[in-house]
């Protein structure tokens, strides 16, 4: 991706000023259902290098401030059919191979039940997940 740092590059710099002991063990880069760079890139994507290079990957702009709720893939919908626009969101991210968290921003309380009501729900099956990109 034009303009992108280089992940494998910047462990490097870590190890050359803290030796193999580094403490640069997370990143943060934005991730949702309409801005998936970092799952499909090749030859390989950003989140295969993070988990080749011992990084965790934390993905913000799950709900790209609401921006992705009108524009549902509709399989992800079929996958869904009990959930919000905004659950599904959520879901599509935190069930994203490679990602070890998605941040959600809640700005009101009926936000916070809503998005809470993902805590009790299983991520995507690999092969459901894979599925949204056929």
């Amino acid at each position: 991706m034009k303009g992108a740092l280089s992940l494998p590059r910047m462990v490097e710099i870590a190890e050359e000023e803290c030796g193999p002991e580094h403490h640069f063990r997370f990143t943060q880069l934005p991730f949702n259902v309409g801005m998936v760079e970092a799952y499909v890139g090749t030859p390989e994507s950003v989140l295969q290098e993070a988990s080749r290079l011992g990084i965790a990957v934390v993905a913000s702009a799950t709900l790209s401030q609401t921006q992705v709720l009108a524009n549902m893939p509709a399989r992800l919908t079929q996958l869904t059919p009990d959930m919000t626009n905004a659950q599904r969101a959520i879901q599509f991210t935190r069930s994203t191979p490679g990602i070890a968290a998605a941040l959600v921003g809640m700005g009101r309380p009926d936000h916070v039940r809503e998005n809470i009501g993902m805590a009790s729900v299983s991520p995507l099956s690999l092969e459901q997940y894979a599925g949204l990109y056929r």
